[in-house]
């Protein structure tokens, strides 16, 4: 550790002190490749917070089952989405009716620009599918 690091560490330590945080040690490691990775994306200006996915209250029923019950998000340009549930919570069906292979029963969604319920051939386009 150089002196510049000692530095940083020492401010940090401070800092975290003077918001409450007593109870805490920080020191310096190398820098792994998520955390160039995060650096990046985090000095990349996002393209006018462009939405690239808009989802509302999207809803996939089977009969009278419901796979997928109202979900809403929205994605940016540049930004990374994790889609995590447990094994039949409905992920799959989502992507499903995201990418234009299954239609949705009622909600609404875009994806690029484009309808899922209305034009879904220009999405699997869009994603090469």
């Amino acid at each position: 550790m150089d002196k510049r690091d000692n530095i940083k560490s020492n401010d940090l330590l401070f800092d975290l002190q003077s918001n409450g945080i007593t109870d805490c040690e920080v020191s310096v490691i190398d820098a792994g490749i998520e955390d160039v990775f995060m650096s990046l994306m985090r000095k990349k200006e996002m393209s006018n917070n462009k939405k690239v996915i808009e989802v509302s209250e999207l809803t996939r029923k089977f009969g009278r089952f419901t796979a997928v019950d109202n979900i809403s998000f929205d994605v940016y340009e540049g930004e990374i989405f994790g889609f995590l549930g447990a094994n039949g919570a409905g992920k799959t069906t989502a992507m499903k009716m995201l990418i234009g292979l299954l239609a949705p029963t009622s909600g609404k969604a875009t994806v690029a620009g484009y309808d899922v319920y209305k034009q879904s051939e220009q999405i699997k386009k869009a994603l090469d599918i």
